[in-house]
């Protein structure tokens, strides 16, 4: 009998406008460590007939590649679902995905800049148009409050907004955009 998989809960949250630098410093001084600086691409492809709250990405950082199946079930830390495997490349996925009917509805670039500390993943990412955003990610929410706690931030101050919704608070509906390319600045190493 074939099973399908299941899928997992993200459980994260999310820091907006902060200073990159500043953060950087700090997560240095606690020792945290440095996994990747990358640009990401992805395309984003609405289901067929569309499906509300859920969306196909395939997202490359020029080393790992993967396709996913992304739901956002409620807006709190463990509201977002997601199904994801490791596919050898991104052009051929899109062609297969085309193949199959589905058409990417949008392109982005962000950058990520990558820790771990306390067994919780921290990435910096900048997107255009926007100042810079923390991502916080663990195994549960103790974890992001202890992370919290260890980076003299207050807890309550993050967000379970996703970054679609944060554009949408700054009069920017990113599903209108067909392209979302990053700044150059904003690709350059710290």
């Amino acid at each position: 009998m074939y099973k399908t998989g299941k899928m997992k809960t993200e459980i994260e949250a999310r820091l907006f406008d902060i200073d990159a630098h500043e953060f950087i410093e700090k997560l240095k001084n606690l020792k945290a460590v440095f996994i990747f600086d990358r640009l990401q691409r992805r395309k984003c492809y609405d289901f067929n007939p569309i499906q509300k709250n859920s969306w196909i990405r395939l997202r490359t950082d020029g080393k790992v590649t993967t396709l996913a199946i992304k739901s956002v079930e409620q807006k709190d830390m463990l509201g977002t679902k997601e199904l994801e495997i490791e596919v050898s490349n991104f052009v051929d996925t899109d062609e297969i995905l085309n193949k199959l009917g589905y058409y990417a509805r949008s392109y982005q670039e962000n950058r990520r800049i990558e820790f771990l500390l306390d067994d919780v993943k921290i990435d910096i990412n900048f997107w255009p148009k926007l100042q810079p955003l923390i991502e916080f990610e663990a195994k549960n929410i103790e974890k992001i409050q202890k992370i919290c706690d260890k980076l003299k931030i207050n807890f309550e101050d993050l967000k379970t907004m996703n970054v679609e919704n944060y554009y949408l608070s700054k009069g920017i509906n990113i599903k209108n955009k067909d392209i979302m390319l990053l700044e150059d600045n904003k690709k350059a190493k710290l």
